[in-house]
């Protein structure tokens, strides 16, 4: 059973905090709480007393385990602590009906265990701020020893539940040990190994082939076989790394002949790139040189080049003044190629008896447009008339042709209803004369009456 820590509660900080918190705090906060309330306590309010003693006879409670302590017994409690024997132990498991430890046998407490009033102090008027700061002083110690205490009989509880675990176990492992279970051997470790073996040899006759108990390379003798295995395999293995050190060897033997042989080739490919530099630096030179030389000829060429280009805009310049082109005359614009044509970017246009002539052609071709016109339209009033006249033809050839395809439709009509009439008398004369004469049933039953 855990038991609960004894805690103090001053109204303040919640109950649920830690003891050891509070009373390190409290050491910490004493000196700012006296001064604070020694300054406040000179300043009083109309109509009441100090801030600091404005409830000096409140009793309050505080809890020691499941005990109440209350402000009054505070002074007994610490004496009783500081005194040597049992007093503090008396007074502890004193009922809680005696707040002033009558009932411990501890030494009775004058008054009822509360400061008296502070205006019934002798000279209370003049000293009012010095009884309050002692009464703080005295309370604020009270607090500090309870907290001590207090820390005291937590340390004391948990000294004696470790005590108490301590013999738990070393009773359990004494009296109670697993061994001494009635049902321990079945749940045994070590019940296997302290079992029959499976095989107890490789003859073994319990070891059948259905129970699965011995299995090739399991036999007893398979330590000396794993022995001989593993010399042999550490033979194979020297061997192995025998073989190793030759191939390295080897190896490392190809290995420098291959470094010198490409030593000797990283030689050569350094002189052929020197030789190759060297060539190189010859060509870009000899090539600088040319392009030196081209690069003079080419300005000296441009140079003369746009000299001549300059003459020769000059004198075209020239020609276009002085030419026909600019002149407008009209020989310029002659063509080779015959009279009647001209060259287009030269030819400046007609005078007026070309144009003259021009529309004089213009207008006989326009009278000849119409002449052509009126002969197409005699021509294609004439072949009107002629399709009118052939139509009218193919009409009354058509009406004549339907009249003969009606005669001759009537008169096959004719024939075929008197060919009709001739097969009806034909077909009766046979049906009535030729064909009179049925076969009866006793015709048919003459067949099939033998067995061939």
């Amino acid at each position: 059973m855990v038991k609960s820590r004894p805690v103090f509660w001053w109204g303040g900080d919640s109950p649920e905090v830690p003891v050891r918190k509070r009373a390190a705090c409290s050491s910490q906060c004493e000196g700012a709480r006296g001064s604070a309330m020694g300054r406040r306590g000179g300043r009083s309010q109309e109509g009441g007393v100090a801030y600091g003693a404005r409830r000096p006879l409140e009793r309050k409670r505080t809890w020691l385990g499941a005990r109440p302590v209350s402000l009054g017994n505070r002074a007994l409690l610490t004496s009783s602590f500081a005194s040597p024997g049992g007093e503090k132990a008396r007074f502890l498991d004193a009922p809680p009906s005696s707040p002033n430890g009558a009932e411990a046998g501890l030494p009775p407490r004058p008054g009822r265990g509360r400061f008296p009033p502070a205006e019934a102090l002798p000279g209370a008027a003049e000293a009012k701020p010095g009884v309050r700061r002692q009464g703080q002083d005295h309370r604020a110690a009270e607090m500090k020893q309870n907290d001590k205490i207090l820390c005291i009989l937590d340390e004391r509880q948990k000294r004696d539940s470790q005590i108490l675990n301590k013999a738990v176990n070393e009773f359990r492992q004494t009296y109670q040990r697993p061994e001494t279970r009635r049902e321990f051997d079945l749940s045994d470790p070590q019940a296997l190994k302290k079992d029959t073996p499976a095989r107890l040899a490789d003859s073994d006759p319990r070891c059948t082939i259905s129970g699965l108990q011995k299995f090739m390379g399991e036999d007893l003798n398979s330590e000396n076989r794993w022995k001989f295995q593993k010399e042999q395999t550490r033979e194979w293995l020297l061997e192995q790394q025998k073989d190793r050190e030759n191939a390295l060897a080897d190896k490392k033997y190809a290995d420098a002949l291959h470094d010198q042989h490409r030593m000797e080739l990283d030689q050569k490919a350094v002189n052929l790139q020197r030789i190759d530099e060297e060539t190189r630096r010859a060509i870009c030179i000899t090539t600088t040189e040319f392009n030196k030389a081209l690069a003079a000829d080419i300005a000296s060429r441009r140079q003369l080049e746009k000299q001549q280009e300059n003459e020769d805009n000059i004198a075209e310049i020239s020609n276009l003044l002085r030419g026909d082109l600019l002149s407008e005359n009209p020989q310029q614009a002659a063509s080779s190629f015959g009279n009647g044509r001209v060259i287009p970017n030269r030819w400046k246009g007609m005078n007026q008896d070309q144009l003259k002539e021009i529309r004089d052609v213009q207008l006989q071709q326009v009278l000849e447009k119409l002449r052509l016109e009126e002969e197409e339209r005699q021509r294609n009033a004439e072949w009107d008339r002629k399709r009118i006249q052939e139509a009218r033809a193919e009409v009354l050839f058509e009406r004549h042709q339907q009249r003969q395809n009606r005669e001759l439709r009537r008169t096959l009509d004719n024939l075929n209803a008197q060919l009709s009439q001739e097969q009806k008398t034909r077909q009766a004369y046979i049906d009535e004369e030729v064909h009179s004469n049925f076969p009866s049933g006793q015709y048919y039953t003459q067949f099939n009456t033998t067995s061939r």
